[in-house]
């Protein structure tokens, strides 16, 4: 616990004359050093007074004095300055990065200290070089540690020169057995890591066919994210004994891989193949690194048993998630954003499953949310419009959810939570993603003619062909929901079902059908 004791009586500023303390008096406690140190340099300057930071195991008295406990600090900091000085004097050159002290300084520090530089030997001789030793001490470790440094990079090109790959790498045991992890540049990873041939039969290959569109994508997010790209490690196979030469017996050192072995991958082929097609497009990359696991190439059948355990225990993520953690997407971001200006909306979004369950209190998935407003407002992800744009889409959702709010039954109970979510999906269409979705296609239909938002006044557009949802009826059982998105009382989420539910709310606002709808309408 860190104290701030006043060293002599004074007064901070403040309302009704400000607040008077005694020397000695603990003015404040902090955990923090640092913290203590900028508490103490604001009251200096605040007092025109001195404080000191004391250290202590038990908690002192804020508003106390201590007058002994300031005698025994103020010493201690006397005894530190005159050591301090004493080095100075006695070793000039021991700190490089600070200049000599001059005669005069030290004179000026001596007589502040009220002694003779005979005292101060006298006094402070051993303690000045006992901290002259320590500091010398450590200079000698560095320097011994840089030494090993260069031995060990002068280990590492004579191994280069002999007849092993070499990589710094970490040891561990799995299963009774030894593996590595090693970091291997780019450019040796597509020389030296092979992947099975794609003639060879599948019974006989450690791994699964390449497929270049895959390969293709991993290499055009490379070049595209040339500063914070990420990629996780690879694992390979090594077909003879590898040799690991352990850094003064623990896990670190250097992995010796015998050059005419075959380094096989049992992960990653598409990274692999990712990683060469991204090095021809931006050569720069040769030198950046990735993590590889090692192990042993116990033949074919363990080879084809650690592709199978590896692939089969993976978890894809959600779509959900997806959408909620890639930044990159433009329209993502925009999306959350906008969420977090509409509360009521957002606390019915389920942003971790691509569909909501059946008892669940979300109304929709950010999958599905998202659908909904590009549906509404025109746009396309592979034309992202600019902020200006994006600003007025965001007005546009805003005010059509709030129009669906007075004029579509239900809808407002279903939004605040009155009506409950799950019920909503049992009984209505409304509680439902494909009913929403069609609210978008409808919305750009009315609003917009079926055209793209721009920046048109928001409030100009056609919002009058909203007010007959009014007679629109929200239960599953309206026959004019059957053979659009309820199908023999079940809820149907397909891209027809979106179409035709679509269909039948245009139909209600008395606006035209486009061609598409009105070919699938003309089946009903």
């Amino acid at each position: 616990m860190y104290h701030i004791l006043a060293m002599e009586e004074g007064q901070l500023p403040g309302k009704k004359g400000g607040v008077s303390f005694q020397a000695a008096e603990v003015i404040s406690r902090h955990n923090d050093s640092l913290k203590a140190s900028e508490v103490r340099w604001d009251l200096e300057k605040k007092a025109s007074r001195p404080f000191v930071t004391v250290e202590r195991d038990e908690q002192l008295t804020k508003g106390e004095c201590y007058p002994e406990i300031l005698r025994a600090a103020l010493e201690r900091n006397r005894d530190e300055g005159a050591i301090d000085l004493l080095v100075q004097v006695m070793a000039p050159d021991l700190y490089a990065n600070l200049p000599a002290i001059s005669e005069k300084e030290i004179a000026g520090s001596l007589t502040n200290l009220s002694l003779t530089l005979q005292e101060l030997h006298d006094r402070y001789g051993e303690a000045a070089a006992h901290v002259i030793d320590e500091v010398q001490a450590a200079r000698q470790k560095d320097a011994e540690q840089k030494a090993r440094k260069e031995a060990l990079s002068r280990e590492v090109k004579d191994a280069a020169e002999a007849h092993t790959f070499s990589f710094p790498a970490v040891r561990g045991v799995q299963a009774g057995r030894e593996y590595y992890i090693a970091q291997i540049p780019l450019s040796v990873l597509v020389k030296l890591f092979v992947f099975d041939d794609e003639y060879v039969p599948p019974e006989l290959r450690a791994q699964r066919t390449l497929n270049q569109t895959r390969a293709k994508g991993i290499s055009d997010y490379i070049v595209a994210n040339q500063d914070e790209y990420v990629l996780p490690a690879l694992t390979a196979s090594v077909s003879q004994e590898m040799r690991f030469d352990a850094i003064n017996g623990g896990s670190l050192g250097m992995l010796n891989i015998p050059m005419d072995s075959t380094l096989l991958i049992n992960d990653g082929q598409h990274r692999r193949a990712g990683i060469e097609l991204a090095m021809d497009a931006a050569s720069q990359l040769k030198n950046e690194t990735i993590g590889v696991t090692i192990y042993f190439d116990e033949g074919l059948e363990r080879s084809q048993q650690m592709f199978s355990d590896i692939n089969s225990r993976q978890v894809k993520p959600s779509s959900a998630i997806n959408a909620l953690y890639d930044k990159r997407d433009p329209i993502n971001k925009w999306l959350m954003s906008l969420l977090q200006d509409m509360p009521t909306i957002r606390r019915l979004i389920d942003f971790e499953n691509a569909t909501v369950g059946r008892r669940s209190k979300k109304l929709w998935s950010i999958v599905v949310f998202r659908r909904f407003v590009m549906r509404l407002t025109g746009l396309r992800d592979k034309e992202v419009p600019g902020q200006e744009v994006l600003a007025n889409a965001g007005r546009l959702v805003q005010r059509y959810l709030e129009t669906l709010a007075i004029n579509l039954t239900q809808w407002d109970n279903l939004v605040s939570g009155r009506l409950v979510a799950s019920e909503a999906r049992d009984d209505m269409v409304i509680g439902h993603a494909v009913f929403l979705e069609a609210l978008g296609l409808f919305g750009n239909q009315a609003l917009l003619d079926g055209g793209v938002l721009g920046l048109q006044d928001v409030d100009e557009l056609h919002w009058s062909k909203l007010v007959s949802l009014y007679t629109i009826d929200p239960g599953k059982s309206s026959q004019v929901w059957q053979g659009r998105c309820v199908l023999h009382g079940k809820m149907q989420k397909t891209a027809d079902g979106v179409k035709l539910t679509a269909a039948a709310l245009l139909s209600t606002a008395n606006c035209p059908l486009p061609d598409q709808l009105a070919q699938l309408e003309s089946r009903i």
